[in-house]
This record gives C-alpha cells, sequence and structure tokens, in this order.
C-alpha cells in the first residue's frame, strides 16, 4: 500500500471487508454496524476524508471522525442541502469543501503524488454493450470496479488521495 493511504472506509456492509484488505487497508469500518464518525476517532481522527457518496446524510457524521483541522472532501452529491453542527465546526475547526474536477495544477499533482506512491486506480473494463447496466449498478450503489461496491478512501496522514473509477467500457 503506498505510503500516506492508509484506510478506507466501506459503506456496503461486512462482504467488501475483503476487497478493502486486497487493496491494503490497515483498518475497515463497516459503516452498517459502526458509526464512521467514532470509529474514525477512535483511531485518532482522519486528517482527510474524500467522500465519494452521492447522499449528504452521512457527511454530518463523518465530521466527527475527523481529526483538528482535518479536512472532508466532498467529490459526490445528490443536491440536497448539508446541515452541520455549528459546534463540531468551531471546536475541531475543520474544512468541508467540494470538489468538482480541479485546475490543470491539481491534476499535475495529484498525478505526480500517484506516480511516487504508487496509488493506482481500480479499473474495469466491460464489453460497450454491458456498460449502461453497470454504470446504473455503480449509480444505485449495487457495485464498483472489480466487484465490491461503493467505497471511500479514508485517511488519517496528510498525503492521501484516493480514486474511484465510476465506468469505463472497452
Amino acid at each position: 500500500m503506498p505510503e500516506g493511504v492508509r484506510d478506507r472506509r466501506d459503506r456496503a456492509g461486512e462482504g467488501k471487508r475483503g476487497l478493502a484488505e486486497e487493496l491494503g487497508a490497515r483498518h475497515y469500518i463497516d459503516a452498517e454496524r459502526q458509526q464512521p464518525g467514532a470509529a474514525l476517532a477512535e483511531l485518532g481522527g482522519a486528517r482527510l476524508i474524500l467522500s465519494t457518496a452521492a447522499g449528504t446524510k452521512p457527511l454530518a457524521e463523518l465530521v466527527d471522525g475527523l481529526a483538528p483541522h482535518g479536512r472532508l472532501t466532498v467529490v459526490g452529491f445528490d443536491g440536497m442541502p448539508l446541515q452541520l453542527p455549528l459546534g463540531k465546526l468551531v471546536m475541531g475547526a475543520p474544512t468541508v469543501a467540494g470538489h468538482l474536477t480541479g485546475s490543470p495544477a491539481d491534476t499535475e499533482q495529484a498525478m505526480r503524488f500517484a506516480v511516487t506512491t504508487g496509488v493506482r486506480p481500480v479499473v474495469e473494463t466491460v464489453a460497450l454493450e454491458e456498460g449502461k447496466a453497470r454504470f446504473r449498478e455503480r449509480e444505485e450503489g449495487r457495485r464498483s470496479p472489480g466487484e465490491p461496491g461503493p467505497w471511500d478512501a479514508v485517511d488519517p496522514e496528510p498525503r492521501a488521495l484516493g480514486f474511484r473509477i465510476r465506468c469505463c467500457s472497452g
């Protein structure tokens, strides 16, 4: 596992533990059985949470899992308002930010990080005729590249970066 990318949280249950471990996770948090924010806090808090989940509902709880001055970066959303308790924002001084695609400099920095640390995407190639069905399965949270299901990269180290390939076809 590349240095700086240590933890993964899988929203889809215990059945996904194997993939998380195969990808190099040192810790696994099953969001169906425990509260991710509280579990991350028990591990010392995450300096960065990269949330690829399409819903805003779990984000407020994830703020509990941030280390002081930690960062929650949201790249998936459902269009609903995000409600965060003011006390968490004042006491922990976290940063909550959205990220769509970034600037060319952001992309260059991310690629440089990936090359120097060995971070690689999980890619699944499917026949063109299967593309629409596979994309729909991923959007509905039923599967991800390589089978598993939607997962979020969660890392208590400052140099974290996660990739998720949403759909690809061959």
